[in-house]
């Protein structure tokens, strides 16, 4: 019993769904306790019926143990991802789907096991209601090994490790201290055999020329932070004990002044790596293809619910950005000034045009996000520090592990040098994952002839996303249908 008093507190959150639906605590622990007489009839390859659950039992290997063959091809394939999850139809359109997370800590963790699996689990109830296609949704859960020793069904076990705050920087086993919910979701995502939909090191030819790339709103691609801000809201703490000016201007009795201390502006968005735009000529594509612009008019904010940024001319070559910047020439700042920005790919050499289009595409989303009146794209501001940060910068951010996790959206809290934060999404709901990705994750690791046809898509796709998934085959042999997003990843609602 004391169990299930657990678990219905885990569970205990509401999460709207696209049908309207409440998160049904009573819904989900039902029958919890004959689990096990539905999964000895229902095995990982099978089909869901309502009310049936079962185990997604695929590790994150290299060896033929994880071999599925495909019904494309026919041949065998060892699979890209780790997929380890339980699975339960809630309701005709509604899957709920549980983690077992063992966390441990490094020497470095600047937070415990228990502090990282609570803001996993805060993270999940507030994206779960955005996770949806073809009129189906899926809600997140994650419980504690701890807690699910006393059940008679038990979701593979994730071991994942906690590592000092790292800007963002980790891998789905290997958590940084400074996490946010966008990295935190776009990283559990993997265990439910998502790819990656970006490209890393270009001159790694298996994971990244040949890796299919994804829309610049997908949560798998090189956008995921701003993906989740736009739809959901990110959240994050900043230490501001070593940069005075900008805290004093975060609490500027000035409201435009507190609020372009937070806000993004194009230089928070432009940092794209050369490699995620494929074989660009130039290490920094943002000073290969922008240039600064004088001759356009000053943003004028009469409150936060105004745009900071503005997109002042947009095409698929072109991208034209103007942003609000605090003035740190006074101390504290109690102004603020336009600064306008132009990249475009006329004057790029025809090597490099096809890096420069997908830069402009990637910055029309993101510039998409941060122009828009009512979002709050907010950033921890950076201090000088005499380390060499890993991008080669003298700027340190001063993200920290997240200490406030009930924050509103567009709320922003000040306590002594410390600022916490939540972002405020875009009016328009949509959704965080594409239809191939929902439907991959109902269907699991296995290849069956009845799957939807997205998912045969999905797979060939996704099979050069790591080379184990496609040794012995080179770009050359992948399908053309997975240059187009539409096609293997279906249209984002």
């Amino acid at each position: 019993m004391k169990k299930y008093l657990i678990l219905m507190f885990l569970f205990s959150f509401q999460l709207f769904a696209q049908t309207n639906l409440c998160y049904s605590t009573s819904q989900f622990l039902t029958g919890i306790e004959g689990l096990v007489g539905d999964l000895e009839d229902i095995g990982e390859c099978s089909p869901l019926g309502v009310g049936d659950s079962k185990i997604v039992d695929t590790p994150l290997s290299n060896t033929d143990d994880t071999k599925v063959t495909s019904l494309a091809s026919g041949e065998e394939y060892k699979t890209p991802n780790a997929a380890q999850y339980m699975i339960r139809r809630a309701s005709e359109d509604t899957y709920d789907i549980v983690f077992n997370l063992n966390f441990t800590t490094t020497d470095v963790a600047t937070v415990t096991s228990q502090q990282m699996l609570e803001r996993v689990q805060r993270c999940l109830e507030i994206s779960s209601g955005n996770l949806y296609a073809n009129g189906k949704n899926i809600r997140l859960i994650a419980i504690s090994s701890d807690e699910v020793d006393s059940l008679e069904i038990t979701p593979p076990q994730i071991n994942i490790a906690i590592n000092q705050p790292l800007g963002g920087r980790g891998n789905a086993q290997e958590y940084a201290s400074d996490f946010t919910c966008s990295t935190i979701t776009h990283e559990l995502l993997h265990f439910l055999g998502l790819c990656d939909e970006y490209r890393e090191n270009v001159t790694n030819v298996h994971e990244s020329v040949c890796r299919s790339l994804g829309a610049s709103d997908s949560l798998m691609g090189p956008s995921m932070n701003e993906v989740f801000t736009s739809v959901v809201g990110d959240m994050a703490t900043c230490d501001l004990s070593n940069n005075p000016k900008h805290l004093s201007a975060i609490g500027s009795s000035n409201p435009i002044v507190r609020e372009a201390a937070l806000r993004m502006n194009f230089n928070d968005i432009l940092s794209i790596h050369t490699d995620n735009i494929g074989n660009a000529s130039n290490a920094n594509p943002a000073q290969a293809y922008c240039t600064s612009r004088t001759d356009l008019p000053n943003i004028s904010a009469s409150s936060r619910d105004d745009a900071f940024s503005r997109i002042d001319e947009e095409s698929e070559t072109k991208l034209v950005l103007s942003s609000l910047f605090i003035n740190h020439g006074s101390t504290p700042p109690t102004s603020v000034f336009t600064s306008s920005i132009e990249c475009n790919c006329a004057s790029v050499p025809a090597s490099d045009q096809m890096a420069c289009r997908r830069f402009i595409d990637i910055m029309r989303y993101r510039a998409k996000s941060i122009a828009t009146p009512t979002a709050k794209n907010y950033v921890c501001p950076s201090f000088p520090t005499t380390e060499i940060q890993p991008d080669g910068t003298y700027f340190k951010l001063s993200r920290i592990p997240l200490e406030d996790l009930d924050l509103e959206p567009g709320e922003i809290k000040i306590d002594g040098n410390k600022v916490s934060f939540r972002e405020q999404p875009l009016p328009t709901r949509s959704s965080l994952i594409y239809p191939a990705h929902l439907e991959r994750i109902i269907q699991g690791s296995c290849e069956t002839t009845d799957m939807p046809a997205i998912v045969n898509r999905y797979n060939q796709c996704a099979r050069f996303s790591r080379k184990h998934s496609h040794d012995g085959k080179t770009c050359a042999d992948k399908p053309a249908f997975c240059e187009d997003t539409s096609s293997w990843l279906g249209a984002r609602e």
